[in-house]
């Protein structure tokens, strides 16, 4: 299973939310009809290898976002109310990335507040993080 799969899998496992993974440009129009809230991230472009002794394992660096319906005043308290129920979904599926799954996360960990970033009314909630993969392809 590829890592944006595993990626997938651990963020619906962990939080119930679908997650969605496109380009920026798919990604504004898959938002106008997707049911929110949910979790999305972008084409991965740059990632390293980390040769192990018996296996070879990906390790990307990732955006994952957590979104939910919003009304345009993106200014609001009502905003900040929503932010908060992303946070802990997000929080929630870091926290599972610390057990016994396919993924890991190492280093620091950045987050990022999107507003009015697509053609649809969304808040977002993002954490970029270094994620690798637990598990990876046997050298035998």
């Amino acid at each position: 299973m590829s890592i944006v799969n595993k990626i997938i899998e651990s963020v619906e496992a962990a939080t119930g939310y679908s997650c969605l993974y496109h380009s920026d440009a798919e990604l504004d129009r898959l938002l106008d009809n997707a049911p929110l809230p949910c979790a999305w991230f972008t084409l991965l472009s740059d990632g390293s290898v980390i040769n192990d002794t018996a296996q070879l394992r990906e390790s990307v660096e990732v955006a994952v976002f957590f979104c939910d319906k919003t009304d345009h005043d993106f200014n609001s308290i009502e905003n900040e109310a929503i932010l908060d129920l992303l946070r802990e979904k997000a929080f929630t599926w870091l926290k599972s990335l610390n057990g016994p799954g396919s993924l890991s996360y190492t280093g620091d960990i950045t987050t990022q507040r999107i507003y009015d970033h697509f053609d649809v009314n969304v808040t977002a909630y993002g954490v970029r993080l270094t994620i690798t993969e637990n598990i990876g392809i046997s050298k035998c």
